[in-house]
Protein backbone atom coordinates (compact mmCIF):
# COMPACT_ATOMS: atom_id res chain seq x y z
CA UNK A 1 0.00 0.00 0.00
CA UNK A 2 1.06 4.34 -0.55
CA UNK A 3 1.79 5.77 2.55
CA UNK A 4 0.77 9.52 1.67
CA UNK A 5 2.50 11.27 4.14
CA UNK A 6 5.20 9.89 5.71
CA UNK A 7 5.42 12.67 8.49
CA UNK A 8 2.37 11.07 9.74
CA UNK A 9 3.17 7.58 10.11
CA UNK A 10 3.09 6.30 13.31
CA UNK A 11 3.23 2.44 13.01
CA UNK A 12 6.61 0.72 13.63
CA UNK A 13 7.69 -2.13 11.35
CA UNK A 14 9.50 -5.29 11.87
CA UNK A 15 11.77 -4.42 8.39
CA UNK A 16 12.71 -1.10 7.22
CA UNK A 17 14.02 -1.33 3.07
CA UNK A 18 15.70 1.98 1.39
CA UNK A 19 15.70 1.78 -2.25
CA UNK A 20 13.29 0.12 -4.44
CA UNK A 21 15.47 -1.27 -7.15
CA UNK A 22 16.00 -5.01 -7.73
CA UNK A 23 17.69 -5.50 -4.86
CA UNK A 24 15.35 -4.10 -2.63
CA UNK A 25 11.81 -4.82 -4.11
CA UNK A 26 13.10 -8.65 -4.54
CA UNK A 27 13.45 -8.40 -0.57
CA UNK A 28 9.81 -6.84 -0.10
CA UNK A 29 8.21 -9.41 -1.88
CA UNK A 30 9.27 -12.10 -0.69
CA UNK A 31 9.04 -11.05 2.79
CA UNK A 32 5.40 -10.66 1.37
CA UNK A 33 5.04 -14.17 0.97
CA UNK A 34 6.26 -14.65 4.67
CA UNK A 35 3.55 -12.24 6.19
CA UNK A 36 6.09 -9.54 7.01
CA UNK A 37 5.60 -6.28 7.50
CA UNK A 38 7.99 -3.93 5.86
CA UNK A 39 8.34 -0.06 4.92
CA UNK A 40 9.78 0.46 1.71
CA UNK A 41 10.82 4.36 1.46
CA UNK A 42 11.93 5.29 -2.09
CA UNK A 43 13.58 8.88 -2.23
CA UNK A 44 11.92 9.35 -6.08
CA UNK A 45 8.46 9.01 -7.32
CA UNK A 46 7.02 7.30 -9.97
CA UNK A 47 8.60 8.72 -12.60
CA UNK A 48 7.83 7.67 -16.57
CA UNK A 49 9.34 6.17 -19.73
CA UNK A 50 8.43 7.67 -23.22
CA UNK A 51 7.24 5.12 -26.36
CA UNK A 52 11.05 3.86 -27.22
CA UNK A 53 11.38 2.98 -23.83
CA UNK A 54 13.55 5.98 -22.62
CA UNK A 55 13.58 6.99 -19.04
CA UNK A 56 11.84 10.08 -18.72
CA UNK A 57 14.22 11.50 -16.13
CA UNK A 58 13.64 14.23 -13.22
CA UNK A 59 16.02 16.32 -13.19
CA UNK A 60 15.43 17.94 -10.02
CA UNK A 61 15.39 14.13 -8.69
CA UNK A 62 18.41 13.54 -10.62
CA UNK A 63 20.70 16.49 -9.46
CA UNK A 64 20.88 14.62 -5.91
CA UNK A 65 22.73 12.17 -7.75
CA UNK A 66 25.60 14.01 -9.37
CA UNK A 67 29.15 13.29 -8.29
CA UNK A 68 32.77 14.50 -9.16
CA UNK A 69 35.62 12.10 -10.56
CA UNK A 70 38.83 12.70 -9.97
CA UNK A 71 41.53 12.61 -12.49
CA UNK A 72 40.98 11.97 -16.01
CA UNK A 73 37.92 8.42 -15.86
CA UNK A 74 35.82 9.27 -18.93
CA UNK A 75 34.98 5.28 -18.94
CA UNK A 76 32.66 6.28 -15.65
CA UNK A 77 30.52 8.62 -17.21
CA UNK A 78 28.44 11.14 -15.18
CA UNK A 79 27.43 9.58 -11.91
CA UNK A 80 23.71 11.10 -12.20
CA UNK A 81 22.86 9.27 -14.98
CA UNK A 82 24.42 5.71 -14.72
CA UNK A 83 21.14 5.44 -11.62
CA UNK A 84 17.62 6.32 -11.38
CA UNK A 85 16.11 8.25 -8.25
CA UNK A 86 13.13 6.31 -8.85
CA UNK A 87 10.54 3.77 -7.92
CA UNK A 88 12.07 0.35 -9.70
CA UNK A 89 15.64 1.92 -9.44
CA UNK A 90 18.39 1.09 -12.03
CA UNK A 91 15.95 -1.51 -13.21
CA UNK A 92 14.68 2.03 -15.35
CA UNK A 93 17.97 1.47 -17.18
CA UNK A 94 19.10 -2.17 -17.38
CA UNK A 95 19.56 -4.04 -20.90
CA UNK A 96 18.05 -7.30 -19.62
CA UNK A 97 21.41 -9.55 -20.49
CA UNK A 98 21.30 -11.79 -17.20
CA UNK A 99 23.96 -14.46 -16.46
CA UNK A 100 24.52 -16.03 -13.09
CA UNK A 101 28.93 -15.99 -11.97
CA UNK A 102 31.01 -18.39 -12.59
CA UNK A 103 31.97 -20.40 -9.61
CA UNK A 104 35.27 -19.75 -9.37
CA UNK A 105 34.55 -15.96 -8.80
CA UNK A 106 32.77 -17.04 -5.42
CA UNK A 107 36.83 -18.03 -4.48
CA UNK A 108 37.33 -14.65 -2.37
CA UNK A 109 33.67 -14.58 -1.25
CA UNK A 110 32.64 -16.04 2.40
CA UNK A 111 29.92 -17.88 -0.17
CA UNK A 112 29.81 -20.28 -2.55
CA UNK A 113 28.13 -20.69 -5.83
CA UNK A 114 26.49 -23.30 -4.45
CA UNK A 115 24.86 -21.13 -1.61
CA UNK A 116 23.26 -18.93 -4.72
CA UNK A 117 22.47 -21.58 -6.98
CA UNK A 118 19.41 -22.39 -4.75
CA UNK A 119 17.16 -18.91 -5.73
CA UNK A 120 18.60 -19.81 -9.25
CA UNK A 121 15.05 -20.81 -10.70
CA UNK A 122 13.10 -17.93 -8.48
CA UNK A 123 15.49 -15.22 -9.57
CA UNK A 124 15.05 -15.54 -13.23
CA UNK A 125 11.45 -15.95 -12.37
CA UNK A 126 11.11 -12.91 -11.02
CA UNK A 127 13.59 -11.49 -14.12
CA UNK A 128 11.42 -13.44 -16.49
CA UNK A 129 14.73 -15.06 -17.81
CA UNK A 130 14.13 -18.81 -19.16
CA UNK A 131 16.85 -21.20 -19.26
CA UNK A 132 18.81 -22.87 -16.22
CA UNK A 133 22.06 -21.75 -17.92
CA UNK A 134 23.62 -24.76 -18.14
CA UNK A 135 24.51 -24.55 -22.11
CA UNK A 136 28.05 -23.20 -22.04
CA UNK A 137 30.45 -24.90 -24.50
CA UNK A 138 34.05 -25.83 -24.37
CA UNK A 139 35.63 -25.53 -27.44
CA UNK A 140 38.91 -26.56 -26.15
CA UNK A 141 41.11 -26.52 -22.99
CA UNK A 142 41.07 -22.45 -23.29
CA UNK A 143 38.13 -21.55 -24.75
CA UNK A 144 34.53 -21.75 -24.05
CA UNK A 145 31.01 -20.24 -25.62
CA UNK A 146 28.78 -19.25 -22.94
CA UNK A 147 25.18 -18.28 -22.01
CA UNK A 148 23.55 -15.42 -21.60
CA UNK A 149 19.93 -14.81 -21.26
CA UNK A 150 17.84 -11.94 -21.87
CA UNK A 151 14.73 -10.46 -19.71
CA UNK A 152 11.82 -11.62 -21.68
CA UNK A 153 8.84 -9.11 -20.14
CA UNK A 154 4.94 -10.36 -20.53
CA UNK A 155 1.69 -8.46 -20.82
CA UNK A 156 2.03 -6.27 -17.87
CA UNK A 157 5.02 -4.13 -19.57
CA UNK A 158 4.69 -1.23 -22.67
CA UNK A 159 3.60 -1.93 -26.28
CA UNK A 160 7.37 -2.73 -27.47
CA UNK A 161 7.57 -5.50 -24.97
CA UNK A 162 9.85 -7.72 -26.66
CA UNK A 163 11.98 -4.81 -27.09
CA UNK A 164 12.54 -3.95 -23.04
CA UNK A 165 13.54 -6.26 -20.66
CA UNK A 166 11.75 -6.81 -17.02
CA UNK A 167 11.02 -2.83 -15.30
CA UNK A 168 10.63 -3.77 -11.45
CA UNK A 169 8.51 0.21 -12.19
CA UNK A 170 5.86 -1.46 -14.51
CA UNK A 171 6.09 -5.59 -13.30
CA UNK A 172 5.19 -4.96 -9.90
CA UNK A 173 3.86 -1.78 -9.05
CA UNK A 174 0.47 -2.66 -8.79
CA UNK A 175 1.44 -5.59 -6.62
CA UNK A 176 2.89 -3.42 -3.86
CA UNK A 177 0.44 -0.72 -3.93
CA UNK A 178 -2.06 -3.42 -3.31
CA UNK A 179 -0.26 -5.33 -1.08
CA UNK A 180 -1.04 -5.87 2.85
CA UNK A 181 1.84 -6.03 3.85
CA UNK A 182 4.57 -3.79 1.78
CA UNK A 183 3.98 0.21 2.91
CA UNK A 184 5.60 2.37 0.16
CA UNK A 185 6.51 5.98 0.82
CA UNK A 186 7.97 7.27 -2.40
CA UNK A 187 9.60 11.01 -2.58
CA UNK A 188 10.80 10.04 1.05
CA UNK A 189 14.58 10.42 0.93
CA UNK A 190 16.41 9.16 3.93
CA UNK A 191 19.20 11.57 5.05
CA UNK A 192 21.11 9.74 7.72
CA UNK A 193 20.77 6.35 10.05
CA UNK A 194 21.55 6.84 13.90
CA UNK A 195 22.59 4.39 16.12
CA UNK A 196 25.54 3.01 18.47
CA UNK A 197 27.93 0.11 18.86
CA UNK A 198 25.44 -2.32 18.31
CA UNK A 199 22.60 -1.48 16.07
CA UNK A 200 20.65 1.22 14.01
CA UNK A 201 18.00 2.61 15.84
CA UNK A 202 16.16 5.42 13.87
CA UNK A 203 16.00 6.83 10.48
CA UNK A 204 15.88 10.44 9.75
CA UNK A 205 13.78 10.98 6.69
CA UNK A 206 12.58 14.13 4.53
CA UNK A 207 9.75 14.37 3.14
CA UNK A 208 8.77 18.09 1.53
CA UNK A 209 11.46 19.67 3.49
CA UNK A 210 9.95 18.12 7.03
CA UNK A 211 12.24 15.60 8.79
CA UNK A 212 10.70 12.16 10.06
CA UNK A 213 12.63 10.22 12.44
CA UNK A 214 11.44 6.65 11.57
CA UNK A 215 12.40 4.00 14.64
CA UNK A 216 14.18 0.80 13.26
CA UNK A 217 14.33 -2.95 14.28
CA UNK A 218 15.55 -4.31 11.28
CA UNK A 219 17.23 -2.08 8.27
CA UNK A 220 18.24 -2.56 4.95
CA UNK A 221 20.31 -0.47 2.48
CA UNK A 222 19.82 -0.93 -0.87
CA UNK A 223 20.05 2.23 -2.21
CA UNK A 224 22.52 0.65 -5.48
CA UNK A 225 26.32 0.87 -5.72
CA UNK A 226 27.02 4.41 -5.20
CA UNK A 227 24.22 5.38 -2.92
CA UNK A 228 24.86 2.52 -0.27
CA UNK A 229 28.59 3.83 0.30
CA UNK A 230 27.20 7.60 0.44
CA UNK A 231 24.51 7.02 2.89
CA UNK A 232 26.42 4.55 5.28
CA UNK A 233 29.59 7.06 5.03
CA UNK A 234 27.54 10.00 5.94
CA UNK A 235 25.82 8.48 8.97
CA UNK A 236 29.29 7.28 10.25
CA UNK A 237 30.25 10.96 9.72
CA UNK A 238 27.62 12.82 11.72
CA UNK A 239 27.46 10.26 14.43
CA UNK A 240 28.64 11.11 17.84
CA UNK A 241 28.78 7.22 18.53
CA UNK A 242 31.04 4.42 17.43
CA UNK A 243 28.34 3.56 14.37
CA UNK A 244 29.82 2.05 11.54
CA UNK A 245 33.61 3.65 12.93
CA UNK A 246 36.81 1.87 11.28
CA UNK A 247 34.93 -0.53 8.35
CA UNK A 248 36.68 0.06 5.29
CA UNK A 249 33.30 1.68 3.73
CA UNK A 250 33.40 3.10 -0.07
CA UNK A 251 37.05 1.13 -0.48
CA UNK A 252 37.68 -1.70 -3.12
CA UNK A 253 34.79 0.03 -5.43
CA UNK A 254 34.96 -1.65 -9.15
CA UNK A 255 33.26 -1.60 -12.31
CA UNK A 256 32.93 -3.40 -15.39
CA UNK A 257 35.45 -2.04 -18.64
CA UNK A 258 34.02 -2.21 -21.58
CA UNK A 259 35.91 -1.52 -25.00
CA UNK A 260 35.72 -1.96 -28.43
CA UNK A 261 39.20 -3.78 -28.60
CA UNK A 262 39.39 -5.44 -31.75
CA UNK A 263 38.35 -5.46 -35.20
CA UNK A 264 38.47 -8.13 -37.96
CA UNK A 265 37.25 -10.17 -40.82
CA UNK A 266 34.98 -13.51 -40.18
CA UNK A 267 34.12 -16.25 -42.53
CA UNK A 268 30.15 -15.88 -41.28
CA UNK A 269 29.12 -19.47 -42.97
CA UNK A 270 32.04 -21.12 -40.76
CA UNK A 271 31.05 -19.04 -37.86
CA UNK A 272 27.74 -20.27 -37.81
CA UNK A 273 28.66 -24.28 -38.09
CA UNK A 274 31.70 -23.97 -35.30
CA UNK A 275 29.54 -22.21 -32.76
CA UNK A 276 26.39 -23.03 -31.22
CA UNK A 277 23.14 -20.95 -32.09
CA UNK A 278 21.30 -21.68 -29.69
CA UNK A 279 23.17 -20.02 -26.73
CA UNK A 280 23.65 -17.11 -29.65
CA UNK A 281 23.21 -14.01 -27.33
CA UNK A 282 19.58 -12.44 -28.61
CA UNK A 283 20.79 -8.68 -27.58
CA UNK A 284 23.05 -6.74 -30.49
CA UNK A 285 21.56 -8.74 -33.38
CA UNK A 286 22.48 -12.02 -32.64
CA UNK A 287 26.54 -12.13 -30.75
CA UNK A 288 28.58 -15.18 -29.83
CA UNK A 289 30.04 -14.88 -26.46
CA UNK A 290 33.50 -16.29 -25.18
CA UNK A 291 35.34 -16.17 -22.25
CA UNK A 292 38.09 -18.11 -21.14
CA UNK A 293 38.20 -21.53 -18.81
CA UNK A 294 39.32 -21.29 -15.19
CA UNK A 295 42.26 -23.57 -16.97
CA UNK A 296 43.55 -20.75 -18.90
CA UNK A 297 42.61 -17.82 -16.35
CA UNK A 298 44.54 -19.47 -13.59
CA UNK A 299 47.25 -20.45 -16.42
CA UNK A 300 47.88 -16.54 -17.64
CA UNK A 301 47.04 -15.39 -14.19
CA UNK A 302 44.35 -13.03 -15.66
CA UNK A 303 40.90 -11.48 -14.29
CA UNK A 304 37.74 -13.41 -15.82
CA UNK A 305 36.46 -11.87 -19.37
CA UNK A 306 34.19 -12.35 -21.81
CA UNK A 307 34.56 -11.12 -25.51
CA UNK A 308 31.12 -10.93 -27.84
CA UNK A 309 31.37 -11.23 -31.61
CA UNK A 310 29.36 -8.51 -33.57
CA UNK A 311 28.82 -8.18 -37.14
CA UNK A 312 29.54 -4.63 -38.14
CA UNK A 313 27.77 -3.99 -41.63
CA UNK A 314 30.45 -1.10 -43.03
CA UNK A 315 31.73 -1.90 -46.35
CA UNK A 316 34.54 0.63 -46.37
CA UNK A 317 35.89 -0.38 -43.24
CA UNK A 318 35.76 -4.05 -44.18
CA UNK A 319 37.77 -3.29 -47.55
CA UNK A 320 40.23 -0.94 -45.59
CA UNK A 321 40.75 -4.48 -43.17
CA UNK A 322 41.07 -6.64 -46.41
CA UNK A 323 44.08 -3.99 -47.61
CA UNK A 324 45.75 -4.72 -44.13
CA UNK A 325 45.31 -8.46 -43.94
CA UNK A 326 46.87 -8.77 -47.55
CA UNK A 327 49.99 -6.53 -46.20
CA UNK A 328 50.23 -9.00 -43.63
CA UNK A 329 49.00 -12.00 -44.27
CA UNK A 330 48.62 -11.90 -48.13
CA UNK A 331 47.65 -15.40 -49.15
CA UNK A 332 45.02 -15.16 -46.25
CA UNK A 333 43.85 -12.38 -47.81
CA UNK A 334 43.83 -13.35 -51.41
CA UNK A 335 41.57 -16.33 -50.02
CA UNK A 336 39.15 -13.67 -48.08
CA UNK A 337 39.19 -11.74 -52.03
CA UNK A 338 38.22 -14.55 -53.84
CA UNK A 339 35.31 -15.70 -51.48
CA UNK A 340 33.69 -12.02 -51.46
CA UNK A 341 33.81 -13.42 -55.85
CA UNK A 342 32.02 -16.24 -54.58
CA UNK A 343 29.38 -14.54 -52.56
CA UNK A 344 30.35 -16.62 -49.41
CA UNK A 345 29.84 -14.17 -46.61
CA UNK A 346 32.73 -12.35 -45.00
CA UNK A 347 32.13 -9.55 -42.83
CA UNK A 348 33.68 -7.07 -40.75
CA UNK A 349 33.26 -7.39 -37.19
CA UNK A 350 34.17 -5.66 -34.24
CA UNK A 351 34.96 -7.60 -30.75
CA UNK A 352 33.71 -5.89 -27.47
CA UNK A 353 35.27 -7.10 -24.28
CA UNK A 354 33.70 -7.10 -21.11
CA UNK A 355 36.32 -7.35 -18.15
CA UNK A 356 36.61 -7.97 -14.18
CA UNK A 357 39.44 -6.25 -12.80
CA UNK A 358 41.09 -6.53 -9.21
CA UNK A 359 39.27 -4.91 -6.25
CA UNK A 360 41.98 -3.02 -4.73
CA UNK A 361 41.31 -0.74 -1.76
CA UNK A 362 42.43 2.69 -3.64
CA UNK A 363 39.40 2.82 -5.85
CA UNK A 364 37.04 4.03 -3.45
CA UNK A 365 33.85 6.53 -2.84
CA UNK A 366 34.37 8.97 -0.54
CA UNK A 367 32.33 12.03 0.41
CA UNK A 368 33.03 15.61 -0.75
CA UNK A 369 34.02 18.18 1.44
CA UNK A 370 32.62 21.57 -0.11
CA UNK A 371 29.86 19.79 -2.71
CA UNK A 372 26.24 18.88 -1.37
CA UNK A 373 23.23 18.34 -2.40
CA UNK A 374 20.39 20.63 -1.70
CA UNK A 375 19.48 18.41 1.34
CA UNK A 376 23.31 19.19 2.82
CA UNK A 377 24.15 15.52 1.94
CA UNK A 378 27.81 15.58 0.52
CA UNK A 379 28.26 14.45 -3.20
CA UNK A 380 30.12 11.77 -3.81
CA UNK A 381 33.83 12.19 -4.76
CA UNK A 382 34.93 9.30 -6.76
CA UNK A 383 38.71 7.96 -6.62
CA UNK A 384 39.09 5.49 -9.23
CA UNK A 385 41.64 4.12 -11.43
CA UNK A 386 41.79 1.21 -13.95
CA UNK A 387 44.55 -0.82 -13.59
CA UNK A 388 47.60 -2.02 -16.38
CA UNK A 389 46.28 -5.86 -15.53
CA UNK A 390 42.68 -4.68 -17.57
CA UNK A 391 45.07 -4.41 -20.41
CA UNK A 392 46.48 -7.63 -20.02
CA UNK A 393 43.25 -9.52 -19.62
CA UNK A 394 41.95 -7.94 -22.16
CA UNK A 395 45.17 -8.80 -24.92
CA UNK A 396 45.97 -12.09 -23.69
CA UNK A 397 42.61 -13.83 -24.13
CA UNK A 398 42.23 -11.81 -27.53
CA UNK A 399 45.06 -13.15 -28.53
CA UNK A 400 43.75 -16.66 -27.58
CA UNK A 401 40.70 -15.76 -29.43
CA UNK A 402 42.88 -14.69 -32.76
CA UNK A 403 44.46 -18.62 -32.38
CA UNK A 404 41.53 -19.79 -32.26
CA UNK A 405 39.83 -18.21 -35.46
CA UNK A 406 43.29 -19.28 -37.33
CA UNK A 407 42.97 -22.64 -36.55
CA UNK A 408 39.24 -23.01 -37.61
CA UNK A 409 40.03 -20.97 -40.44
CA UNK A 410 37.24 -18.23 -38.92
CA UNK A 411 39.29 -15.35 -39.96
CA UNK A 412 41.55 -12.96 -38.77
CA UNK A 413 41.49 -10.01 -36.01
CA UNK A 414 43.64 -6.83 -35.26
CA UNK A 415 43.43 -5.97 -31.43
CA UNK A 416 43.81 -2.37 -30.65
CA UNK A 417 47.54 -1.16 -30.23
CA UNK A 418 47.21 1.00 -26.75
CA UNK A 419 45.98 -2.55 -25.55
CA UNK A 420 50.34 -2.69 -25.73
CA UNK A 421 51.40 0.60 -24.94
CA UNK A 422 51.33 0.63 -20.90
CA UNK A 423 53.14 4.27 -21.10
CA UNK A 424 49.60 5.93 -22.24
CA UNK A 425 46.64 6.67 -20.54
CA UNK A 426 44.54 3.69 -21.84
CA UNK A 427 40.91 5.28 -20.36
CA UNK A 428 40.31 7.57 -22.94
CA UNK A 429 40.77 5.00 -25.91
CA UNK A 430 37.57 3.87 -27.60
CA UNK A 431 34.12 3.68 -26.55
CA UNK A 432 35.27 3.03 -23.12
CA UNK A 433 32.10 2.80 -20.86
CA UNK A 434 31.57 0.83 -17.40
CA UNK A 435 28.10 -0.80 -18.10
CA UNK A 436 26.43 0.94 -14.96
CA UNK A 437 27.72 -2.11 -13.17
CA UNK A 438 28.89 -0.08 -9.87
CA UNK A 439 30.45 -2.81 -7.27
CA UNK A 440 32.18 -3.90 -4.27
CA UNK A 441 31.39 -0.64 -2.17
CA UNK A 442 30.23 -2.58 0.90
CA UNK A 443 32.00 -6.11 0.24
CA UNK A 444 31.31 -9.02 1.64
CA UNK A 445 33.72 -10.76 3.56
CA UNK A 446 34.89 -12.28 7.24
CA UNK A 447 37.06 -9.66 8.51
CA UNK A 448 36.01 -6.72 9.18
CA UNK A 449 39.30 -4.55 7.78
CA UNK A 450 38.57 -5.57 4.90
CA UNK A 451 34.89 -6.34 4.26
CA UNK A 452 31.42 -4.23 5.09
CA UNK A 453 29.06 -7.00 5.64
CA UNK A 454 29.10 -10.62 6.56
CA UNK A 455 27.59 -14.23 4.25
CA UNK A 456 23.66 -12.64 5.60
CA UNK A 457 24.61 -9.34 4.31
CA UNK A 458 24.98 -8.35 8.06
CA UNK A 459 27.07 -4.92 8.46
CA UNK A 460 30.19 -5.98 10.49
CA UNK A 461 29.59 -5.28 14.48
CA UNK A 462 25.81 -4.21 14.19
CA UNK A 463 22.96 -6.49 15.22
CA UNK A 464 19.93 -4.83 12.31
CA UNK A 465 21.90 -3.76 9.57
CA UNK A 466 22.14 -5.17 6.54
CA UNK A 467 23.21 -4.29 2.94
CA UNK A 468 21.59 -5.29 -0.25
CA UNK A 469 22.69 -4.95 -4.25
CA UNK A 470 25.99 -4.91 -6.14
CA UNK A 471 28.12 -3.04 -3.58
CA UNK A 472 28.05 -6.42 -1.55
CA UNK A 473 29.91 -8.22 -4.04
CA UNK A 474 33.62 -9.20 -3.33
CA UNK A 475 34.81 -9.78 -6.99
CA UNK A 476 32.72 -8.81 -9.81
CA UNK A 477 33.34 -11.23 -12.65
CA UNK A 478 32.36 -10.46 -15.95
CA UNK A 479 28.79 -10.94 -16.11
CA UNK A 480 25.48 -8.64 -15.73
CA UNK A 481 25.19 -8.47 -11.99
CA UNK A 482 21.23 -8.14 -12.24
CA UNK A 483 20.33 -11.99 -11.36
CA UNK A 484 22.96 -12.50 -8.78
CA UNK A 485 22.00 -9.28 -6.84
CA UNK A 486 18.22 -10.84 -6.98
CA UNK A 487 19.49 -14.25 -5.63
CA UNK A 488 21.31 -12.05 -2.87
CA UNK A 489 18.46 -10.71 -2.06
CA UNK A 490 15.98 -13.76 -1.78
CA UNK A 491 18.80 -15.23 0.31
CA UNK A 492 18.79 -12.26 2.24
CA UNK A 493 14.81 -13.00 2.94
CA UNK A 494 15.18 -16.37 3.56
CA UNK A 495 17.78 -15.06 6.67
CA UNK A 496 15.15 -12.24 7.56
CA UNK A 497 12.55 -14.77 7.73
CA UNK A 498 14.30 -17.29 10.41
CA UNK A 499 15.19 -14.71 12.71
CA UNK A 500 12.20 -12.77 13.02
Amino acid sequence: MIIENIIQLEKDFPVTIIGTGPASCTLALKLEEKKIPTLLLEAGGFEKRNNDDKFIQNEISQDFYKGYKGGSQSYLGDLHEQRIRSFGGTSNLWTGLSRPLEEYIYEKWPIKKKDLDIYLEEASKILEVETSFNSDIKLNKNLKQVEYSYSRPSEYNLKKSNSSPVRFSDKYKNRILESKYIHLAINSPVLQINGNDKECSELIVNFKNIQKIIPIKKLIVGCGGYENARLLLWSREKTKTNFLKNLPIGNYFNVHPVWKSATGIMRMDQLDKIFDKKIKSPMYSGTYILSPTEYFLKQNKISNIVVRINRYNHHQKYMELLREILCVAPEYGKKIAQLGKKKIDCSHIFLTTVCEQEAIKENKITLSKNKFDKLGIPRIHMNFKLQNSVRKTMSTFLEEVGRFFINNDLGRIKIEEWLYDYDKDFSKYGQADNGCHHIGSTRMGIDAKESVVDKNLKVHNTDNLYVAGSSVFTSGGAANPTLTICQLSLKLANHLSKIL
